[in-house]
């Protein structure tokens, strides 16, 4: 089962490294001295990494945590709220508009393997986002009993299958 679960790893890291790619190269159209690539994907894991350690404020954002298993795999289960705030936007009239805040609900797992070479963790599987706090809790308990009802091996299968439909649709 480990094999197939690196294997979906890999899948998860090519799908990372092409999001940041064209973040990257949209960065890199407004300025041009942020460096290589390479670079630009190392520090933002270093910032990322930091930005666990020092922020504890993501805590009050959590309104449920479950953690579940099955066999070799661990699923941590989570339904999170956080603002969003619009982009910036000009009027007709080139003037900025007021940005607008908004509080949106995002639900999803973090599903962890570990073995001899180390530990594996795919976030935000099955992940979604709702504008209303009713609609995301309904969608993460549906969430919840699929997991379930789900055999480690079919569960590997379904997040195969995300994993690769968002390689080809996005």
């Amino acid at each position: 089962m480990n094999n197939k679960f690196k294997k979906i790893y890999e899948l998860v890291e090519k799908r990372q490294l092409r999001d940041y790619k064209k973040e990257y190269t949209e960065l890199l159209s407004f300025n041009n001295e942020i460096g290589s690539f390479e670079d630009y994907v190392a520090k933002l894991k270093d910032d990322r990494q930091d930005s666990y350690i020092k922020n504890n404020h993501y805590k009050d954002a959590v309104l449920f945590k479950d953690v579940m298993e099955k066999e070799s795999l661990l699923i941590n289960l989570y339904l999170i709220k956080f603002k969003h705030i619009s982009p910036p936007a000009l009027d007709e009239e080139y003037k900025p508009l007021p940005l607008k805040e908004k509080t949106i609900y995002e639900y999803g797992a973090v599903i962890t393997f570990e073995d001899v070479s180390g530990q594996y963790a795919i976030e935000n599987a099955f992940s979604g986002i709702e504008d209303t706090k009713e609609l995301a809790e309904i969608k993460y308990k549906s969430l919840q009993d699929e997991i379930n009802r789900m055999t480690e091996e079919e569960l590997l299968d379904k997040l195969e299958r995300y994993i690769l439909d968002e390689l080809n649709t996005k």
